[in-house]
């Protein structure tokens, strides 16, 4: 029975390898014999950037590495590892290669120079593009520009341009040319062309996306009606939200036009309200909308309470401040952690009542170093401001 259970767990093993082999095969070494491996195969690195608190990069951890066609093309063209941005020689390297968010994903020579980056996750034939991107020569972004400009490209050449573009953070542009892409392509509406739309077209003057608001309803039924929803509100808000605007009733008419378009939650429209007031410096209007936001709203959720507060350093009427207080107050009893203990600080500080400003600060400290939560210096830093001011 004991040889039985051996040869079993030995054939498991073997699975598994076989399994996890189809897959991209990270290399576990220093970053020094990472390089080393790379110049000696004349090989790109293939970094990707992760924590392990990031949910993207779980899901490209465990949805696109482990797939056949991305270990078959990967593992021919690079020298892949997986580096984690908290741990060990990651957070040197983060820094080195300007990393701002997770995952990254890295394409750089062994002499650390970068040819590609990819920033979030992204769906595995995306990823093999943006590996055939890296390793082609012909894809340089001046070589493309001139050819886009006298109308030269391909559609293959073409799709590599918009994603330098996006590589580079112009996501803007990147987007106004997926548009050209867009027209060459077939636009039978499918899960994958969705996949792809939401991927390069993140602004609702685009064609793409007017594409899906047009087509909703097979959207929804090919994607799935949250996604779909998600999406296009999710671009049609933040855009009218965070607009700039030269009066008030321009914001109004750009407000019902956006009702006409999605509809819009009375929380949603208070958080709007109050935005705008903040941007044109409202006081009385950005507190009147703030305080029917947070007690019909967030009176149970510290953490969206906090966000409100954070207006707090333009705030100059007394009774706002003791409103705010109050709202620092209800965050602290809801949760004891540094980001609300300093807070309140604030709120005693914006008040000129030093004695609690320094009492909540110094708890906020406490707080951080008890939950080890990273913000010791920037509290710190609030610290010294209070005492230098006050």
């Amino acid at each position: 029975m004991r040889k039985k259970i051996a040869g079993l767990a030995a054939m498991c093993s073997i699975i598994a390898s076989l399994v996890s082999a189809q897959g991209i095969n990270f290399n576990h070494g220093t970053w020094a014999e990472v390089k080393a491996a790379a110049e000696k195969e004349h090989k790109l690195i293939f970094v990707d950037f992760y924590t392990t608190w990031c949910g993207p990069c779980k899901f490209m951890a465990n949805e696109v590495f482990p797939l056949k066609q991305i270990g078959d093309f990967y593992n021919q063209h690079f020298i892949s590892v997986k580096i984690d941005a908290e741990k060990g020689e990651g957070p040197a390297l983060a820094k080195k290669y300007m990393v701002g968010g997770y995952p990254t994903l890295i394409f750089t020579n062994p002499k650390e120079e970068v040819v590609y980056r990819v920033m979030g996750s992204t769906d595995p034939e995306v990823l093999i593009t943006q590996g055939k991107i890296a390793i082609t020569p012909g894809a340089n972004m001046e070589i493309l520009k001139a050819k886009f400009a006298k109308q030269e490209l391909s559609q293959e050449e073409l799709f590599q341009y918009v994603n330098l573009v996006k590589a580079r953070g112009d996501d803007k542009e990147a987007a106004n040319l997926f548009d050209q892409y867009f027209k060459q392509i077939d636009t039978k509406v499918t899960p994958e062309l969705f996949k792809l739309i939401t991927g390069y077209t993140g602004f609702s003057d685009n064609a793409a996306f007017q594409y899906v608001e047009a087509r909703r309803a097979e959207f929804e039924a090919a994607a799935g009606k949250e996604k779909v929803k998600q999406y296009l509100e999710g671009i049609l808000l933040p855009e009218v939200k965070y607009a700039k605007y030269t009066n008030e009733a321009e914001y109004k008419a750009a407000k019902l036009l956006l009702k006409s378009r999605m509809t819009i939650s009375e929380k949603e429209e208070l958080d709007m309200d109050a935005n705008y007031c903040y941007s044109v410096q409202d006081e009385a209007g950005y507190m009147k909308y703030s305080q029917q936001l947070v007690e019909r709203y967030l009176w149970n959720n510290d953490f969206e309470i906090s966000n409100v507060l954070g207006s707090i350093r333009w705030i100059k009427e007394p009774a706002h401040l003791q409103t705010m207080k109050k709202w620092a107050e209800r965050a602290l009893v809801l949760k004891d952690n540094s980001l609300n203990n300093a807070t309140l600080a604030m709120a005693y500080h914006a008040l000129k009542d030093k004695a609690n400003a320094v009492k909540y600060i110094d708890a906020a400290m406490a707080a951080s170093e008890r939950d080890k939560d990273g913000y010791i210096n920037n509290i710190a830093g609030m610290k010294k401001q209070i005492t230098d001011s006050l």
